[in-house]
This record gives C-alpha cells, sequence and structure tokens, in this order.
C-alpha cells in the first residue's frame, strides 16, 4: 500500500552554530475518523496493492548560493481514508516528521541534518511499518546507459548526502511526475514554493529508519538519524521523500513483530549488505578480477530474479554475474567477474548494482529494484618480476652410492632463476620443517630428525659452514629473531610434545626459555619488531586434527589466541613490512572446508582478527610465505593439470599468478628471504 501524509510549508532558517528547529506535518483535505475505520477498508484503499511500498511524505527544499537559509516545501497534500492530517496535526501527533538540528560547517561546508520520524498512531499496532526510507532527490550528473539511470555523484558537483543505505528509482520526479501515477498519491507534485522543473537524478540515496525485528518502526517509536550533505557552489535544490512498507497482520492485534506479520509487510526488493573486491583489475587492457556482493531478502534469497552490473569506463553494457549462491533461506552472495575492456588508466571508477525481485509493485510495475552505487579501484600492475632467495623443501638425487636422494633443503635464487641444494641426505628417515632465511640473507636454518622422536635445529651459513644446535630436548620448529642474533625454537621431550618456546644464539649458546604454551607449539614465527611469535598450538596430522592459530606477546608474556574457526591453522608467515600500517599475517587454514580439511590461505590483520584477503584455487594452498615488500606470497599446491606439488607465486593486490618451478617431484614448504 501507498499513501502520501500531508504537510505544510516548512521554513528553516540555518545561522552559524547549530539550531534546534521542531518541524511540523499538515494537511490536504479532511475526512472521517481514523480510529472508526476498519483494518479491511486500508486494504481496498486506492492506494493499497501488492508491491507493500507507500510514501509517507514528499518534500522539496531550496538552498541559496549564501547556503544560509533552507525552506522545504511540501511536494503532496494527499490523504486517505485514514485522514492523516488529523493525526499529524491534531491528535495524536503534531511533529511526525522533525528536523531536530541542523550544523552548517562553513570550513568543511557541509550540512548536517539530525531527522526524527516518529510513528503516526501510537498504539496501534496494526499500522506498524517496515522498511521506513528518507529518500534524498536531487539533481545527478552520473549516467549509466544501460540501466537508464541518473544519479547525484558529489565528485561531479552535485548536492548530495555523503553516505547512505542504499539507491532506489522510486519517487523521482522524472518517472513519478505529476500525471504519471494512477492515485496522485502515487505521483509527484509540485508545492507552491517548489521551484518549476523535475530533478534529473532518476535513482537517488536513501536513508533507512528501522530496528530489529525486520527493520520496523513501531508504533510507540521514534527514531533520529543523521545525514551529511556536501554544499556545492550556487543554489541548491532537493527534494525528499518518505517511503514505507505495510502489510495487514495475520495476528490482529499483533504481539509479535517477527510472526504476526507477514513477509509481504517488507519491502520486496533485497538489502545489499556488503561488497567486497575480491580480485582487483589493473591498467592493462583486459584485466579481470572479481567483485562480491551479500545480499538479504525478507521475502526469501530465492525470491531474487536478476542481477547486473555496470560501469561504462570499464566494460560496455552490464555484466551477470558469475555466482550466485544462497547460503541461507534469507542470505544470498552474488559474484560478477569484472574487466579493463580498454585498459582504463589507474583510478577510481563508478558501478551499479541492480538487483530485481520477481514480483512487481500492484501499481507502478517493475519497480521492486535494489541499487547500489560503488567504486571500483584500477591498480597499477606490478611488473611480475621476482626477487630475492627461496628455500623449500624437494628430493635430492640419488648418491654415487645409488642410496635414493631423501628430502634436502634447496635454495633458488629468484633474480637468476639458479637452484643450489644445501643438504645432502640420503635414504630415509630424516624429518625437515618450515626452512627459514634470516633477514640479513646470511644464514638459513631447518629443523631435521633421523625418526619422529628426535629433531634439532640445523644452521648453514650462505658460502660458509653448517652445524646441528646440540640439546636433550626436541626442537622440532625455529625461527630467526629479526635482530640477527638470536633463534626462537619449540622445543619439549618428544616429537608431539614440545610446549616449551627458547630464545638462543645462532651457535645454540645462552638457551633460555621464554614460556610455556597451553599445547604443543609449531611453526613459530616472529614478528618483523620482534614483538609478537605468531604459531599453531595443536597438531593437525592426529585424528581429528586439531591446531589453532595464537599469538605470545613478548612485552606481556601472553599467549592469545586468534581467528578461532573449526579446521586447522597452520605456517603462519608476516609481512616483512607493514602494509596500510599495520604487519599481516598469511596462514594456511581449513575453516571454509571443515570437517573436509582443504586448504586456503588468509591474510589477516592478527590484532583486529579482520580477514584481509583470501585465496582459494581449488588446489589446496599450503605453507604460504610473504614476499619482502608484502606485496606477493610463495605457496606450494598441486593444480590438476599438474603431476605434483610445486611452488607458485601469487600477487594478492593485482590478481597476478606465476609458476615458479616445474619438474617431476615434489617442491614444498618455501619460504621467503627478506633481504633487509
Amino acid at each position: 500500500m501507498r499513501c502520501g501524509l500531508p504537510e505544510r510549508i516548512i521554513s528553516i532558517i540555518v545561522t552559524i552554530g547549530i539550531l534546534i528547529i521542531p518541524v511540523g506535518c499538515s494537511g490536504g483535505h479532511s475526512g472521517g475518523s481514523p480510529l472508526s475505520t476498519p483494518v479491511s477498508d486500508i486494504r481496498d484503499s486506492p492506494a493499497s496493492g501488492a508491491g507493500g511500498h507507500f510514501l509517507i511524505g514528499y518534500w522539496d527544499a531550496y538552498i541559496p548560493d549564501s547556503h544560509d537559509s533552507m525552506e522545504i516545501v511540501p511536494g503532496r497534500s494527499n490523504s486517505i481514508h485514514l485522514n492523516i492530517r488529523k493525526l499529524l496535526e491534531e491528535a495524536p501527533c503534531t511533529d511526525c516528521f522533525k528536523v531536530v538540528e541542523l550544523v552548517l560547517d562553513q570550513v568543511e561546508q557541509i550540512l548536517t541534518a539530525s531527522i526524527r520520524i516518529t510513528h503516526p498512531l501510537p498504539g496501534l499496532d496494526a499500522y506498524t511499518v517496515f522498511d521506513v526510507r528518507v529518500v534524498i532527490i536531487t539533481d545527478g550528473s552520473l549516467y549509466f546507459p544501460s540501466m537508464d539511470a541518473m544519479i547525484p555523484d558529489i565528485a561531479s558537483g552535485d548536492f548530495t548526502i555523503i553516505e547512505s543505505d542504499g539507491y532506489t528509482r522510486l519517487w523521482n520526479t522524472v518517472e513519478f511526475g505529476e500525471g504519471t501515477g494512477p492515485f496522485p498519491i502515487l505521483e509527484y507534485s509540485k508545492g507552491k514554493l517548489a521551484f518549476q522543473g523535475e530533478f534529473t537524478g532518476t535513482v537517488n540515496p536513501y536513508i533507512s529508519y528501522g530496528v530489529e525485528p525486520r527493520n520496523h518502526l513501531g508504533t510507540t517509536q521514534a527514531l533520529t538519524r543523521t545525514l551529511d550533505f556536501k554544499l556545492v557552489p550556487g543554489k541548491i535544490r532537493l527534494g525528499y521523500a518518505i517511503d514505507a512498507s505495510w502489510e495487514l497482520p495475520t495476528v490482529n492485534p499483533p504481539h509479535d513483530i517477527e510472526t504476526d506479520f507477514p513477509v509481504s509487510a517488507n519491502a520486496l526488493e533485497p538489502v545489499i549488505t556488503s561488497v567486497s573486491i575480491v580480485e582487483n583489475i589493473t591498467e592493462i587492457p583486459g584485466s579481470t578480477g572479481e567483485i562480491e556482493f551479500s545480499l538479504y531478502d525478507y521475502q526469501g534469497a530465492e525470491t531474487v530474479e536478476s542481477a547486473s552490473l555496470e560501469c561504462p569506463d570499464l566494460w560496455t553494457g552490464e555484466l551477470i554475474p558469475s555466482e550466485i549462491e544462497i547460503t541461507t533461506p534469507t542470505d544470498l552472495y552474488i559474484r560478477f567477474e569484472i574487466i579493463n575492456e580498454s585498459g582504463m588508466p589507474i583510478g577510481d571508477y563508478p558501478a551499479l548494482l541492480r538487483v530485481k525481485d520477481q514480483e512487481e509493485d500492484f501499481w507502478l510495475g517493475d519497480i521492486n529494484h535494489a541499487y547500489t552505487l560503488i567504486t571500483i579501484p584500477v591498480l597499477e600492475a606490478i611488473n611480475p618480476e621476482m626477487t630475492g632467495d627461496l628455500v623449500y623443501i624437494a628430493p635430492g638425487p640419488p648418491s654415487s652410492t645409488g642410496e635414493p636422494g631423501a628430502s634436502n633443503v634447496w635454495h633458488l635464487d629468484l633474480d637468476t632463476m639458479i637452484e643450489t641444494q644445501l643438504t645432502d641426505f640420503f635414504g630415509v628417515g630424516y624429518l625437515f620443517h618450515d626452512p627459514r632465511i634470516n633477514p640479513l640473507g646470511t644464514h638459513h636454518l631447518h629443523c631435521a630428525g633421523p625418526s619422529p622422536g628426535y629433531s634439532n635445529v640445523r644452521v648453514y651459513e650462505f658460502g660458509g659452514g653448517n652445524w646441528a644446535i646440540p640439546t636433550d630436548e626436541v626442537d622440532d620448529f625455529a625461527d630467526f629473531h629479526p635482530d640477527g642474533i638470536h633463534i626462537i625454537t619449540a622445543s619439549g621431550e618428544q616429537w608431539g610434545n614440545t610446549p616449551d618456546l627458547y630464545m638462543m644464539e645462532y651457535d645454540g649458546s645462552n638457551r633460555t626459555k621464554i614460556a610455556t604454551a597451553p599445547d604443543t607449539i609449531r611453526n613459530p614465527a616472529v614478528s618483523p619488531n620482534g614483538g609478537f611469535i605468531a604459531m599453531t598450538l595443536g597438531l593437525e596430522f592426529v585424528d581429528p586434527p586439531s591446531s589453532e592459530l595464537w599469538l605470545y606477546d613478548m612485552d606481556e608474556s601472553k599467549f592469545t589466541e586468534i581467528m578461532a574457526a573449526p579446521g586447522i591453522d597452520v605456517h603462519p608467515s608476516w609481512s616483512p613490512v607493514p602494509v596500510d600500517g599495520e604487519y599481516l599475517l598469511i596462514y594456511e587454514s581449513s575453516r571454509d572446508h571443515h570437517p573436509n580439511y582443504e586448504t586456503d590461505l588468509y591474510i589477516i590483520n592478527p590484532f583486529t582478527e579482520e580477514i584481509i584477503f583470501h585465496y582459494d584455487t581449488g588446489s589446496g594452498e599450503n605453507h604460504p610465505s610473504f614476499s619482502p615488500d608484502g606485496l606477493s606470497f610463495v605457496y606450494s599446491a598441486q593444480p590438476e593439470n599438474i603431476s605434483d606439488t610445486e611452488l607458485f607465486i601469487y600477487f594478492w593486490q593485482t590478481d597476478e599468478l606465476l609458476q615458479v618451478t616445474d619438474d617431476d617431484t615434489y617442491d614444498q614448504s618455501p619460504s621467503w628471504g627478506w633481504g633487509w
């Protein structure tokens, strides 16, 4: 049902500072008392019907060149059987739409308006409304030809709100102008002081009013939202529309908002809740990427009919989704493969998403669409040159006496692509864990032993000698400290029981116990500033597998579990340099494939536990290690078209993948030297 609420002309004078100004509502023609009108009559009124929307109010506003005053003018003066004028002006409500505060920042040229909406029928719970939206209607200059949508754009000098909750085609003056609707309450009409002509924006931003459950506005509620407008030079015109959705309750009077109103009481169109650039595009012509949208639909995710994405600067026409995934009865993800067709230069480009519902509005037709305006960045293409040093594990050749080659540590110079075997074990029995290069690029280490019951740290100097660090315990995993002097190792009585952290010098001297963890430590990795140690606690090779990611704070002497999730978390690696101001972690996890334990790679901020990047090629990526600049990482995997595990480098900000090794044997557990 859609109905218009009558209002009176409002003048608001804005001076420097803060003014608190009541804004009332007044009426059009009068009628009988709404309290004597049966609920069934509301459904039979000329404005009711499928689609669920009705217009609470419509105003025009004008700000002159001086930006020192505002006039708000009613664009409608209609009511239906409910006699809205009496409800809003006489009893019980006199100010159900109210600007409670206006602030003009003349330095930043930002106008802030706090607007309160109060339900006009307190206590009449059958008239609880849903998905109330204040739509800001202005001129636009951003045109999407395939969707025939004109959008207000601050960057182009349009006056509009700085942030919105979404966009709608409803109530724009081009398509809902006077004489276009089946009834006056379903079309735009000018107020007495309104400017002649139309606002050119056809898809306009809105601010949502509502609380859970179901984003409703109850009959005893008043909700206030703050809107920020960026002022632009010259005269400023704008319109306001207040749109809401409603349906007769199935239980009257209703007691439970969640269950006593049908799902059709909410707006038919879905709500676009988030957007994520999964893979960025670059300025290279034909560069591709991926973008993902999350949506929520009260009517059910299966009621979404179609979606399209348009960005005229980057590609021609509208893209259709590469994938639509329904995750719950009301939630879904929509993914698009995006492309820089002609190779537009580095910059930010506006794109418009439109999602259509299967149903049409009873009176207005095919308008149940959700829109959102986003920005797609085009990034600089990183030259996929590989530099620095890798150490990794691969089998060595047989010995001169015919002993089979065992697992060994190899070195790969990425500048020359020359491989060098660093160890010369033969036969079986030796176990290797996490080979590492120290930050100075002078030494590497690994842990190895002839049997699972014994292992120690072995240190190699590039161009020099090598040695094993003796100990009465089992040193099963180790890492270099960034100070260039010390080694951190996980130690214990036997393999699989190494809960102690030790620090020692490269030759094993001055061995000092740091802490004892709650479980077996694996894969310790020292942060570049030396303040934290990331590690895995638990064993991923037991049944059932059990390993979690933990941080040890060196200053606070405190263990903290992070990124808890079902599955295994292993092999953390720090970014050697801050990325956007923070040292990041990349690690291997099966959290998205539990309990199958197929692993993906995740880049996270370990201090906020925010997932920055998720990498999944379906090939069981493992053992990642950041590059020296933090812009790429190396990992091992076995794609379907490759006979054995190989090493790959992925530029995670520009979606470029390089295969590093290509042979008939396994290459695994890579570690990238920082080269400070």
